[in-house]
């Protein structure tokens, strides 16, 4: 309870002030904004995976823009929401030991996510 005192004194002082160079996606136009933060979903998949690069942001160059719909990084995007979708089917029908222990573990990792 302390903590979230703390944090709401904080809070009252003032709202933060955002500048565009630390977000870009909100200048981005409707079809490209959602298809860069879907994009992100690809990104932290791939840092979880292969974490060769622990700085994914905009301002330092590592994350690029989408700026088309026939960009390769929605293929990266697109690849990472069906191997998604065949894990969790795989999870849900396999009946082995296996399918229930990487069932509880996409479990585990997808929980975070719900509010």
């Amino acid at each position: 309870i302390s903590v979230m005192v703390v944090r709401v004194k904080i809070l009252m002082k003032g709202i933060p002030t955002f500048y565009v160079e630390d977000n870009p996606i909100v200048t981005l136009e409707t079809p490209f904004r959602q298809l860069q933060l879907l994009y992100l979903c690809f990104v932290n998949t791939w840092l979880v995976l292969n974490p060769s690069f622990l700085c994914a942001d905009w301002t330092s160059g590592t994350l690029s823009m989408i700026d088309s719909i026939a960009d390769p990084q929605n293929i990266a995007t697109l690849t990472t929401f069906i191997a998604i979708l065949i894990l969790a089917l795989r999870c849900l029908s396999g009946n082995e030991r296996v399918y229930r222990v990487l069932g509880f573990s996409f479990s585990l990792a997808i929980l975070p996510y719900i509010p």
